[in-house]
């Protein structure tokens, strides 16, 4: 059970070894169970951002860090496997979105004041 990446992998093998993984660990492969993981475990990332900072503008904590990283890199595997599921290629999605992104106009976003 490990990890079968080249050093300089695509999105599209990522989300590919993402899969092969969590087949091979017996995860569900339920849309619904796979969407209600992904949502709890933005939950976690909540809580301890809620917890940790109360108007969000600090920086992270280092001792939270570890932990935070973790959590999003939870998201992001549950996100790679529900994409699959519903056949999305997320490197072809995101481009398709880029594309989409640079023919709008975002001079009123500019305008509102940055969280940061």
């Amino acid at each position: 059970m490990s990890l079968k990446l080249k050093k300089n992998s695509k999105l599209k093998d990522i989300q590919k070894e993402i899969v092969r993984l969590r087949a091979e660990r017996g995860f569900s492969t339920d849309l619904f169970h796979i969407t209600l993981l992904m949502c709890e475990e933005v939950g976690e990332i909540l809580r301890q951002i809620r917890g940790t900072y109360v108007d969000g503008r600090e920086p992270v904590p280092e001792e939270h860090k570890s932990s935070l990283k973790h959590e999003i890199a939870d998201v992001f595997i549950l996100m790679n496997a529900l994409a699959d599921k519903v056949g999305v290629d997320i490197e072809d999605a995101w481009l398709s979105k880029e594309a989409l992104n640079d023919t709008r106009d975002w001079a009123s976003s500019k305008s509102k004041k940055p969280i940061d």
